[in-house]
């Protein structure tokens, strides 16, 4: 609020003449923000955007402070109108956000909301398609959004020795293809193996299937 201020002086004789007006400005902490949209990006990332309060606090800069449930410590603080929460959230997972409007005088008015991230990826029906002399060409299935999680997959094949133990062979990484061909010379005739698919960067997330080469 803009304050105008005159000053006269006064004495026994009467009121002399004001002063040249001033003015002082009263300042307050901003109001608070509105339209808090939070949206899923992955299964690891929230996006958040609001609109600014209509009241800045009388034409002070405004920033924001980001609270995340009690994810952080600390409050992420920023002076645009939009953020990213990335890296370290849970795939299927809600979480609770709040938008502070902060300027010079602290804290002003907030708005929470709540959004959930994607769901993690799902690997299914991992099975061998077809084998013979050559190739054994195994496939599998995810569910619809899954693969916006990770970024591809590893096939690890371990021999099953007679005591049930195991040994990793070879591990191939491989890219969003859902299947894979191998060439059969890997494989020992009359032995057992273990064929794992996983998912490289939501470790929830494997399958694993028993190969017997005859």
């Amino acid at each position: 609020t803009i304050y105008y201020i005159w000053v006269a002086a006064v004495s026994s004789d009467g009121q002399g003449s004001y002063s040249t007006r001033v003015s002082q400005t009263t300042y307050t902490v901003p109001g608070t923000p509105t339209n808090l949209i939070i949206s899923p990006e992955s299964c690891y990332t929230l996006k958040i955007n609001w609109t600014a309060p209509a009241n800045n606090g009388e034409g002070l800069p405004v920033t924001y402070n980001l609270y995340l449930n009690e994810y952080y410590e600390y409050p992420f603080t920023v002076s645009n109108n939009e953020f990213s929460f990335m890296g370290n959230l849970t795939g299927d997972t809600e979480y609770t956000v709040t938008v502070v409007a902060v300027n010079k005088l602290g804290e002003g008015g907030n708005v929470t909301g709540t959004g959930k991230t994607r769901e993690g990826i799902e690997i299914k029906d991992f099975k061998i398609e077809y084998s013979h002399s050559e190739v054994l060409f195994v496939k599998w299935k995810v569910n619809r959004t899954g693969e916006t999680c990770i970024t591809g997959y590893e096939l690890t094949v371990r021999k099953i020795n007679s005591d049930n133990t195991t040994e990793d062979l070879v591990v191939i990484p491989i890219q969003k293809d859902r299947t894979y061909a191998f060439v059969q010379n890997i494989f020992e005739e009359g032995k057992r193996y273990e064929l794992e698919i996983k998912a490289i960067g939501y470790d929830k997330s494997k399958k694993n299937l028993i190969y017997n080469h005859y």
